[in-house]
């Protein structure tokens, strides 16, 4: 037992004691939410590592202290916030809950449902801390018992990788905030047919440091390859020593290899891996690199290597619903407005996509997919900005 919660639990159950049993020496018995707030916020950051892979970083219960006092003989509007405030935001994979982690689609327009279970009426103004979150609110009104939404567009950078940030809710005139919403977007590899479905990457590692890697697999594709080769100098010495994990669409392991490269006196050295996944399922695969914490064995202090994912005999995916405007999809009607497109030297076109049930013709309040990002259509009708060159308007859309 040397990592993981089996051994976090009880060193922050026994930090949480400490606090509870110094707060009883000032006369105080603070509530519950207070305990974890003081150990959150005196946690420090973690080297390397993104806000969902630290979570809130390392364990200081001095500072820890310090946040109880605050808390304790200061103001408890943070504190006592969790008793009334909630919130709650799509996750395709996982319905409902309250940050949004989005690895098998790409948000684009999703809000978040901000709930009052006071009995008076609150205002929370909101902020962020990462760039591409957009907030369509810098305060939200919320009457007693009510909820509001918070509109929120996201605009994910065209690089791959996982990209996290927080919003953050704060009651007037108090500092912390009363409530964070953890968002985290991965854009994968881009395998497509402009690059033959294969990345071809040149890759520098620090000892002892991961990088994470995501590539899409849509549905058809007949076999996924991943290969891995260490960099070598003029004399044919490896420049590093790595090993890599993959990982299945639902977050279990589908294989880790030994370490390539470098290798202890006596070992065989081997220079590179390949594997292969005979029809993989679709959906956001991962692949993990991790450079050797003792490259300092070989006076070295970053791996060099090279990394190719593939993807073969893939096909070509359906279209979602086609037509001069409309189409039927899933049971409902969808139009795009407007139909006729502005150049692109005047600016983006903004499309209003209306949605009703077929049925009814009542308008549907649901998710969409928009050429592969994700938009909540509330009351039947989403908006966004088109400001793709040409004269022709090309949506897939999937409800």
């Amino acid at each position: 037992m040397i990592e993981g919660t089996s051994v976090a639990s009880p060193i922050v159950a026994g930090a949480a004691a400490v606090l509870r049993q110094a707060a009883q020496w000032l006369g105080q018995r603070p509530p519950a939410p207070v305990y974890r707030l003081a150990l959150e916020r005196g946690t420090r950051p973690v080297d390397h590592a993104t806000l969902p892979e630290a979570g809130r970083g390392l364990l200081d219960i001095e500072r820890a202290w310090e946040e109880m006092v605050e808390l304790t003989f200061g103001s408890p509007g943070a504190a006592s916030a969790e008793d009334w405030l909630t919130a709650s935001t799509y996750n395709q994979d996982f319905g409902e809950g309250k940050g949004l982690y989005a690895r098998s689609f790409l948000p684009g327009s999703i809000p978040f449902v901000i709930g009052n279970q006071s009995s008076k009426n609150r205002v929370i103004n909101w902020s962020t801390d990462a760039s591409w979150i957009k907030l369509g609110a810098e305060s939200t009104a919320i009457p007693a018992r009510g909820t509001r939404m918070l509109p929120l567009d996201y605009q994910v950078p065209d690089s791959s990788g996982l990209y996290s940030g927080r919003i953050l809710g704060t009651l007037p005139g108090e500092k912390e905030a009363a409530i964070e919403l953890l968002v985290t977007a991965i854009r994968p590899e881009n395998l497509a047919p402009n690059n033959g479905y294969r990345v071809d990457l040149q890759e520098e590692l620090p000892a002892g440091a991961w990088h994470r890697y995501f590539l899409r697999v849509d549905g058809g594709a007949s076999k996924l390859k991943v290969a891995m080769r260490v960099a070598q100098d003029a004399n044919g010495n490896f420049l590093g020593r790595v090993r890599l994990w993959l990982y299945k669409p639902d977050g279990s392991n589908r294989y880790v290899s030994d370490f390539i490269g470098l290798a202890p006196q006596g070992q065989q050295a081997q220079g590179e891996i390949e594997l292969q996944v005979p029809a993989p399922e679709p959906g956001t695969w991962e692949v993990v690199v991790y450079s050797s914490a003792g490259l300092n064995n070989w006076d070295r202090l970053t791996s060099h290597y090279q990394l190719q994912m593939a993807l073969e005999g893939v096909s070509p995916p359906p279209e979602i619903g086609s037509g001069p405007g409309a189409a039927v999809v899933a049971g409902k009607l969808i139009e795009v407005l407007p139909q006729k497109l502005r150049p692109a030297s005047v600016g983006p076109t903004f499309l209003t996509v209306q949605i009703w049930d077929r049925a009814t013709l009542t308008p549907v309040s649901c998710v969409l997919e928009i050429n592969g990002k994700t938009y909540w259509a509330r009351r039947g009708r989403v908006t966004l900005p088109w400001a793709e060159t040409g004269n022709q308007l090309k949506l897939r859309i999937g409800v």
